[in-house]
């Protein structure tokens, strides 16, 4: 009986040590930290820097987790990936600045540790433009946003950190004026992120309303519709988008036979609540979504 109660107790801490994420895959944190030293390959490390985020994920992202789950994670995953941004292999340190996003690298609750935050904006003038590029988006993941950090990146010379630093940032409202400066010199990115650009507010209206007149048709329609969201603050569009109730062109949409009129059409009903603009238009195919 004795036997029986000691197992069984033993089970149950076994559980509890994988559920809180120090055992992965039958190998302990210990065991994946120790493979991402230089003396197993890139693709053994690769995969054991993605093992030791799990664990990290495993023990935050959870309904259970508590402070003391955030500390565990500063303590044992953090260092670790803080430590393989400095490594001589582009692909580890790639993979290292996937890894400490915004959950590793601010997983205290009041402040994010120092460390991780000045390694990340090291890794701004790395030579390679992806890692360039994700350390960007680590850092303005960050809760609460460094601001002093978030500005730097904004005004970054490097246009792969300012684009990153930007889509990051498109919905937070204590940056909209930088992100309008960023916007009004970065008309590519605008183009890209037509779709998104809206969160800005009311400032992004006038470049929404350029690219109205876009080459490309799915881009004139993916900017009225983003015009759509903003309603009244986009008034300045109306003339434009009055012109394009004659643009026939079609799109693609999850609406079969859409059209670039469609989205002008709802776009001057989400700003001037008026549906007389989505009359007279060609009808969609009776299985139109």
């Amino acid at each position: 009986m004795k036997s029986l109660t000691l197992l069984l107790a033993l089970d149950i801490v076994l559980v509890c040590v994988a559920g809180q994420g120090q055992d992965y895959k039958g190998r302990s944190l210990t065991e994946w930290k120790a493979r991402t030293q230089p003396s197993f390959s890139v693709r053994d490390r690769q995969e054991s820097i993605r093992a030791v985020a799990q664990i990290g994920w495993n023990r935050t992202i959870r309904d259970r987790s508590t402070p003391e789950d955030m500390r565990w994670v500063t303590r044992e995953i953090t260092p670790t990936l803080i430590e393989l941004l400095d490594d001589a292999s582009m692909e580890v340190r790639l993979e290292a600045v996937l890894a400490l996003g915004g959950p590793f690298a601010c997983v205290s609750p009041s402040k994010t540790p120092p460390e991780a935050l000045a390694k990340l904006m090291e890794r701004l003038a790395d030579q390679n433009a992806e890692i360039r590029r994700v350390a960007a988006g680590d850092i303005v993941s960050i809760r609460p946003i460094p601001e002093k950090e978030a500005l730097q990146l904004l005004r970054h010379k490097d246009i792969v950190v300012r684009r990153a630093a930007a889509k990051g940032l498109l919905s937070v409202e204590q940056f909209r004026a930088e992100l309008v400066k960023v916007m009004n010199e970065d008309f590519e990115f605008c183009r890209k992120n037509v779709q998104e650009i809206s969160r800005v507010g009311p400032g992004s209206v006038p470049i929404l309303v350029r690219i109205l007149d876009d080459k490309n048709p799915n881009v004139r329609s993916s900017a009225a519709l983003s015009l759509a969201r903003l309603g009244p603050a986009a008034k300045e569009a109306v003339p434009t988008l009055k012109h394009l109730l004659t643009d026939m062109t079609e799109v693609y949409n999850n609406d079969d036979g859409h059209r670039v009129c469609h989205s002008a059409g709802q776009a001057l009903n989400g700003i001037l609540g008026d549906r007389d603009y989505l009359k007279g238009l060609p009808t969609k195919p009776p299985d139109g979504l």
